[in-house]
């Protein structure tokens, strides 16, 4: 989801456990690749979640529970949803497929 503000756009995404390595520093390729794509990136969030998008706590420990990763955070507001897209097919793990679009999660 990307929701427009006063000169900035605040970014709600999820990525699977497929495509994001969760023995790795959760979405820091996927940070790399949005720098890249959209400039800066400020109030950075990520967190391995499960199928119902709650946070799991000591991933070495539940990693059976872990369906993938919500990252949060604030860009430019010329940076639209294709960037986004484009960024996280760049980061994925699986292969490189990109998202084929956007969607909003229903309990967000």
């Amino acid at each position: 989801m990307v929701d427009g503000g006063f000169g900035y756009n605040k970014v709600e995404v999820y990525a699977t456990k497929e495509s994001m390595p969760i023995d790795q520093v959760c979405g820091q390729g996927y940070l790399d690749n949005f720098r890249g794509r959209c400039g800066v990136i400020t109030d950075w969030g990520c967190k391995f979640v499960d199928e119902n998008v709650d946070r799991v706590e000591e991933k070495e420990k539940n990693e059976d529970r872990i369906t993938g990763a919500k990252m949060t955070f604030s860009t430019d507001v010329f940076c639209s949803a294709s960037d986004i897209i484009a960024a996280m097919g760049a980061a994925s793990a699986a292969d490189g497929k990109k998202p084929s679009g956007c969607v909003e999660f229903k309990s967000w």
